[in-house]
């Protein structure tokens, strides 16, 4: 794709951070030492105030053309790649891929893009109007942020 979100994530920090804050919250649990969590002190990190003006006036233009002409995207499939291995079919969490990986549910596929990721021929692909904007404006890498609930 011309506009690529999150290219090579996660990735060998992310999944290091991952697993350090999974072995953190197994050993609280373990010593019984549960203790509530301030959460006015967790702060995310700034995205500037340009980026998210940009983001903020596509999402409000793109959900008024959704109320006119709605679009359900899915991913697509191209059919001279497929090899129809049914690895995207084994990953999809949502049961949306046809057993034969030829398509998708657009009631029940939730844009996880585990498919897309998961096709070991690259036969699928999802091609969002969100992705240039998203691109454009917040390619910045972020640090993993834990949020409490």
């Amino acid at each position: 794709p011309d506009t690529p979100i999150a290219v090579g994530r996660p990735d060998r920090a992310d999944l290091d951070e991952a697993f350090g804050f999974g072995k953190a919250v197994g050993e609280t649990l373990k010593s019984g030492g549960l203790r509530p969590v301030d959460v006015a002190v967790l702060h995310d990190e700034p995205l500037p105030e340009e980026s998210l003006a940009n983001f903020r006036a596509f999402v409000k233009v793109y959900s008024e053309g959704q109320k006119v002409n709605p679009v359900r995207l899915v991913p697509l499939i191209d059919p001279m790649l497929c090899s129809g291995c049914g690895k995207c079919f084994s990953v999809c969490p949502a049961d949306a891929v046809s057993d034969d990986c030829r398509s998708s549910d657009p009631a029940k596929c939730i844009k996880c893009c585990a498919c897309v990721k998961g096709c070991p021929s690259g036969a699928r692909s999802l091609s969002s109007p969100f992705a240039p904007v998203l691109s454009a404006n917040f390619s910045r890498r972020k640090s993993p942020q834990w949020t409490v609930g």
